[in-house]
């Protein structure tokens, strides 16, 4: 189906509103939409599917390089012989880091658009408290 030269409408260029359907739509939607784009078997939607794929393949590529530059970080305090003070609440965290492993579920979700303050359990990320505090 052809939307060109739609009566009352002036120019045949994308306005506002697909736009946001597609993007706010469709991409963010996009794993959900292929679910049931399979399920039913509709043809022409191989495209979001590839959207989706390299989306995943870049989320892979910035692990790889987060990992490189802690080893680079590594390698640097090691020639320089630098020594890194830790305290006592990070060697506790150390030392049950293992125990509480954070959990990831919800950060797989996330909707698009929206903040996120820090990962899971990171040191020195976004807390936030409920409730009165102790003074």
């Amino acid at each position: 189906v052809s939307h060109r030269n739609v009566p009352g409408v002036e120019t045949n260029y994308l306005r506002g509103g697909a736009i946001l359907v597609i993007a706010e739509g469709v991409l963010q939607k996009a794993k959900k939409l292929i679910k049931y784009i399979d399920k039913m078997g509709i043809e022409g939607w191989e495209w979001l599917k590839e959207s989706v794929e390299a989306k995943e393949k870049g989320k892979t590529e910035n692990k790889e390089e987060k990992s490189t530059t802690n080893e680079k970080t590594e390698q640097y305090l090691e020639e320089t012989g630098i020594t890194i003070k830790k305290g006592f609440y990070y060697e506790l965290y150390e030392k049950f880091k293992a125990s509480i492993a954070p959990n990831t579920k919800y950060t797989k979700e996330i909707i698009g658009g929206r903040p996120l303050f820090a990962e899971p359990s990171t040191n020195g990320g976004f807390r936030l408290r409920y409730g009165r505090s102790r003074v």
